[in-house]
């Protein structure tokens, strides 16, 4: 077993298991292309060491990486489909929940009698 990391602990099981899958598509998707992994880490302008920790999901890896690895494959416009506000559809609903219904304001007596 993977020894656990200072960063792991933070993250809730679902997060890891997120990066992991994550990971793992990176890596399907190298593969499908027929990429090493030397090649592609030169092509994304990191350290082999490193592309190895995008594919396992490894939680220490910035953004910045998995987009470049992304770019390089062809899918970073997929990037930025992750919380993209149509889909966030407990957002929406708390938006819908929160926004504050018009009031008008009080009449006045003699305004309701004014012809």
């Amino acid at each position: 077993m993977a020894k656990k990391s200072i960063s792991d602990i933070s993250l809730s099981s679902q997060a890891q298991e997120t990066l992991r899958i994550l990971g793992e598509n990176i890596k399907l998707a190298r593969i499908r292309r027929g990429i090493t992994q030397k090649d592609l880490a030169a092509r994304a302008q990191m350290s082999p060491l490193r592309l190895r920790k995008v594919e396992t999901g490894e939680p220490t890896v910035g953004l910045g990486a998995i987009a470049q690895v992304l770019d390089v494959l062809g899918l970073v416009g997929s990037l930025a489909q992750v919380a993209e506000p149509e889909n966030d559809s407990l957002g929406k609903s708390l938006e819908n929940k929160n926004r504050k219904k018009r009031v008008d304001p009080p009449r006045n007596k003699i305004q309701e009698l004014d012809f």
